[in-house]
């Protein structure tokens, strides 16, 4: 993938790992094997839309700038994840996939937070990556829990 250009181009790389989390994590309420866990991947969907929503406000309003030297550091493969999701994807894949995808997203959530000029998005980016970052260790105890079911 070509190198960031600009904010909005970061902004936009983020806004389609929202909506990509909002797909996952929807595909995963609809397999889960207990009702506690379908409420808890449509509870993450919506932080997925809430996410996405918020940094669509942020590009609309262009109150968020990234330093030229980050911007120049910021490599879109670094905040990709490989696998892709499918309609097909089995419950245990999606769950590996959605950890993937959410040690990305903090990545990049962080770096971003840390270095953005615009102390309320500053702020908001952190927050979105202590969420993702809370998604992911429930991600990883449902998997472990799946696994162990298993033997």
């Amino acid at each position: 993938m070509e190198n960031f250009k600009n904010v909005d181009d970061v902004l936009e790389f983020v806004v389609t790992a929202e909506q990509k989390a909002f797909n996952l994590y929807t595909k995963l309420a609809t397999q889960s094997r207990s009702s506690a866990m379908s409420s808890v991947f449509e509870q993450y969907a919506g932080d997925a839309m809430r996410h996405k929503m918020q940094i669509e406000k942020i590009k609309h309003e262009k109150s968020f700038s990234i330093p030229e030297g980050l911007l120049a550091r910021l490599k879109p493969n670094d905040y990709i994840v490989k696998n892709e999701f499918s309609r097909d994807i089995n419950y245990i894949d999606a769950l590996s996939l959605a950890i993937e995808r959410a040690k990305a997203q903090y990545k990049l959530y962080i770096h971003l937070s840390e270095h953005g000029h615009g102390d309320d998005e500053k702020k908001m980016l952190h927050s979105m990556a202590v969420s993702v970052a809370d998604h992911n260790t429930r991600f990883e105890i449902e998997h472990d829990a799946y696994i162990a079911s298993l033997n």
